[in-house]
């Protein structure tokens, strides 16, 4: 008990109230959507007794976070902070952008006959409206959608495992296809309802190229160094399936995840919080101490 007590007051003083109470909300979000990703991946399993299938899927799932980076340039990173008259404008580059880079992997995939060429080129589309959806967000600090958001993702994946359950069951690739069609109409819903409060207009779409310019050190330097932790974290999956078979990248690639799952509970909430509050002190170009800004 006193040990909780001082991390709580350690917590409050250096976050203040609002940010503390913010990021247990994401926290709670957090579990919830891994408590059901856990229930999600013990239905695949059980789904899928062919374990060289399902571990084509987590391959599939492996190649999407480090090409998902890729396809925004790094230009989301930008979104939080940059001026409100240029929002806009930067917000239809990154999704002009997404498009045609997802649109190119579709086609290089199917060039190299990649099995899951399509669902891939989809899913690229759904996680990065869904990553735009969460730095607009980040932005205007719409934390609450940012955490029902979370919980629904995995939630929507369990309707496809239900689903396929009543039916019989799937083979593997009509159950990525399903996967890949769910994902992408839940994320355009939750970019759609992320846009509400942002408004376009025609000279949104002038100044997208000059802002593209203006913002080249993304692609240059920040992608880069983004885009080689994923491929750390992911590549020795797809490697795995390559040299060892797909059972066993299976059994790698989920086990990888309930590993990394609690680090990513507390301080990706936070951190989620902190970088709205951050982004919205630096774009009112506040003077003196950041922290008293957010608190």
């Amino acid at each position: 008990m006193p040990t909780n007590g001082l991390m709580r007051g350690l917590l409050r003083a250096v976050l203040g109230d609002k940010v503390l109470k913010t990021s247990a909300l994401m926290a709670v979000a957090a579990v919830a959507a891994q408590l059901v990703g856990v229930a999600n991946w013990a239905a695949l399993t059980y789904l899928f007794e062919n374990k060289e299938d399902l571990g084509l899927y987590v391959v599939l799932l492996s190649y999407v976070p480090m090409l998902q980076l890729a396809a925004l340039l790094g230009y989301d990173l930008a979104l939080p902070n940059i001026s409100d008259a240029d929002f806009p404008s930067l917000l239809l580059a990154c999704i002009v952008i997404l498009i045609l880079v997802s649109f190119a992997v579709y086609g290089a995939s199917e060039f190299f006959s990649y099995p899951f060429a399509l669902p891939l080129g989809v899913l690229l589309i759904a996680r990065g409206f869904g990553r735009i959806g969460e730095m607009v967000n980040t932005r205007l600090e719409q934390f609450t959608l940012m955490a029902l958001a979370r919980v629904a993702r995995p939630f929507s994946i369990a309707v496809i495992l239900v689903a396929s359950f009543l039916v019989g069951g799937l083979g593997i690739r009509d159950f990525v296809i399903w996967v890949a069609s769910g994902e992408l109409i839940f994320s355009v819903f939750y970019m759609l309802i992320s846009f509400r409060k942002v408004s376009f207009s025609r000279g949104s779409f002038s100044g997208a190229r000059s802002l593209l310019r203006a913002h080249a050190s993304n692609p240059l330097i920040v992608m880069p160094s983004t885009m080689m932790n994923s491929v750390a974290y992911n590549l020795p999956t797809i490697l795995i399936e390559k040299f060892m078979g797909g059972a066993l990248a299976a059994q790698y690639g989920i086990v990888l995840r309930f590993c990394c799952a609690p680090l990513n509970l507390l301080g990706g909430s936070i951190s989620t919080v902190f970088h709205g509050k951050i982004a919205k002190a630096r774009r009112a170009k506040v003077r003196g101490s950041m922290l008293e800004e957010i608190r």
